[in-house]
């Protein structure tokens, strides 16, 4: 098994996008221009539907069943999309949660070398894409 096969796991994956994301945020905060909001929005815990929910196996919707319930309704993260993507006035913070309260940005996405080599590793997988700069 290689070394990259090892180290794999879906939470480190998550917890890895997650934070390449507030790190895209902070970078496009510091380049635009004062009246342009950039806004990273920490997703909590999403209720699944009823349907999917419905779907699994019996074990799985008991062990689920405490998470569903103190998790935040789709409709209701859909909501502060929207508001985040047709604010008038500017943001107090880059990062927000669900209820447009200001969360800390991670140490790590201060981080200025740390940003310069997710750039190149982007610019490298997607080509260099000068207005996303």
């Amino acid at each position: 098994m290689s070394r990259s096969s090892r180290w794999y796991s879906p939470t480190k994956a998550y917890c890895h996008s997650t934070l390449a994301q507030a790190m895209t945020a902070v970078a496009l905060a510091e380049r635009v221009p004062p009246h342009v909001n950039v806004s990273c929005i920490r997703v909590p815990a999403v209720r699944l539907d009823a349907g999917r929910l419905a779907s699994q196996p019996r074990v799985l919707r008991a062990l689920y069943a405490p998470k569903n319930a103190a998790a935040v309704p789709l409709d209701s993260l859909a909501s502060t999309y929207g508001r985040a993507a047709t604010r008038e006035t500017p943001l107090s913070a880059v990062c927000i949660d669900e209820n447009d309260a200001a969360v800390p940005i991670p140490r790590s996405a201060r981080d200025v070398d740390a940003r310069d080599r997710l750039r190149a590793l982007t610019s490298t997988a997607t080509g260099d894409i000068d207005w996303a700069w």
